[in-house]
């Protein structure tokens, strides 16, 4: 029987050296972990013997604590009966947070804006602030979905559309469509748990400062068998300024991307590639390419594959677009697309954005937020969500006379005028590199 820990002992336990907190219910020794969390020891502190599951819920899976704890540090179930009023109190205003708004029925969510709004309204503030907010000003963000409107379709006409085909393969996972999900909200283990025999979940590294824990994730991954390929990700060597997340928190505590992203390497270079390959035999992609001359690099690296991204926006505020940089690939760098493959992501919201995107080449192509605001709903919820954008491909398709969109997919199906001055000029531009006088003082 698990033991039971009173509200009065757990309040014992408040300093550096000695810190308890609880989390959904359950009493947890953190004293040895929280110099070691990867989001930094201090936000564990700041609730040294207090009631952390709001803050703990908003950006980890419910399992994760006691998967990461020794057992002796998992210290019993919070008493019930010793709660009491004061307690209520002083954990009020992390329950706040929460805007405790009422969700639409899935019934009634007909695209990825509808879950977005449904996010907004019930989402907790700082959940929400964490999701949706991006560097600076939002620039970057807010382009990446503008300059998708303003490229054209150019439809054929009777084409017999009444059969269409969105299926595809890459890196040995079959796909139903040419999306995935480039958010996760579980361990790992648990999502390769979940991953069907026979299938391949992509994996996301993020490189830690102990290399020595990325080299024993690879080892990991690898020796699954269920994982099709390493995403590495290079377009965030250090984590940006996110004002609406820094907002959100209380007490001048650091925004949730700040507590969660203090382990990533900013040393990574492209002489770190040979190193990544001697710890996995995996395809390896480079995620975050925001110019062709990196995407050309990681081609003569001898990488299987791009992704064309600036983390939705999150990495360097002003930026170009997403699918500005999948242009630029086709006027400097049209060999990368016939040596590797090359997703894209970041503003992608409708099925007509992604026939876009395949248009232009891209193999496949990311979702993050929207995935992450129909989990709003559960599993149901994401599960809505997909079947929403392949119904969306599909018509897209149908409207614009493609059958089979991997083989029909083409730029002659495109007006891309209104953004083809987006892209750089070549080294024939008046631009040039800048000579600077240094003073003599």
């Amino acid at each position: 029987m698990a033991r039971k820990v009173s509200v009065s002992e757990v309040r014992k336990h408040t300093t550096n050296d000695d810190c308890w907190i609880v989390v959904d219910n359950h009493v947890y020794d953190m004293t040895d972990f929280a110099p070691t969390h990867p989001g930094g020891a201090q936000i564990i502190y700041s609730y040294a013997g207090q009631d952390a599951s709001d803050q703990y819920n908003a950006v980890h899976a419910p399992s994760l604590i006691s998967k990461t704890l020794s057992p002796e540090r998992q210290l019993g179930q919070l008493d019930k009966t010793s709660i009491s009023a004061d307690w209520k109190t002083s954990n009020a205003t992390a329950s706040s947070t929460a805007t405790a708004g009422k969700q639409p029925p899935l019934s009634s969510i007909l695209n990825l804006h509808d879950f977005e709004a449904a996010a907004k309204a019930s989402f907790s503030a700082q959940s929400w602030a964490y999701i949706d907010s991006a560097s600076n000003d939002c620039i970057t963000r807010d382009a990446n979905i503008d300059v998708l409107r303003r490229i054209w379709f150019r439809p054929l006409v009777m084409r017999d559309v009444a059969r269409v085909r969105t299926l595809t393969s890459l890196f040995g996972s079959a796909m139903a469509m040419p999306c995935v999900s480039t958010a996760a909200s579980y361990p790992l283990d648990e999502v390769l748990a979940a991953t069907p025999e026979g299938r391949r979940a992509w994996f996301q590294l993020y490189v830690d400062k102990d290399r020595r824990k990325t080299e024993a994730l690879l080892r990991a991954v690898t020796r699954s068998g269920k994982v099709g390929a390493v995403f590495v990700t290079v377009d965030l060597p250090v984590i940006s300024k996110r004002e609406a997340d820094e907002r959100a928190q209380e007490g001048g505590r650091a925004g949730l991307a700040r507590q969660t992203a203090t382990f990533i390497d900013p040393r990574l270079s492209w002489e770190d590639v040979p190193w990544i390959r001697r710890h996995t035999d995996l395809p390896i992609v480079i995620k975050g390419v925001q110019r062709w001359e990196d995407a050309a690099r990681a081609m003569r690296c001898g990488c299987d594959g791009i992704a064309v991204s600036n983390h939705g926006g999150r990495a360097a505020d002003g930026a170009q677009p997403a699918v500005v940089t999948l242009l630029e690939l086709h006027r400097y760098a049209p060999e990368v697309f016939a040596r590797m493959a090359v997703l894209v992501d970041g503003g992608f919201r409708r099925g007509a954005d992604v026939v876009k995107a395949v248009c232009l080449g891209a193999a496949a192509v990311g979702v993050g937020r929207p995935f992450l605001y129909a989990l709003g709903y559960g599993e149901e919820g994401v599960v809505h969500a997909a079947n929403v954008l392949r119904e969306e491909i599909e018509v897209a398709m149908r409207l614009c006379g493609m059958t089979d969109l991997m083989a029909d997919a083409s730029p002659r199906y495109l007006n891309t005028k209104l953004v083809d001055g987006y892209v750089v000029d070549g080294r024939d531009s008046y631009l040039g590199e800048p000579r600077r006088i240094t003073a003599k003082i």
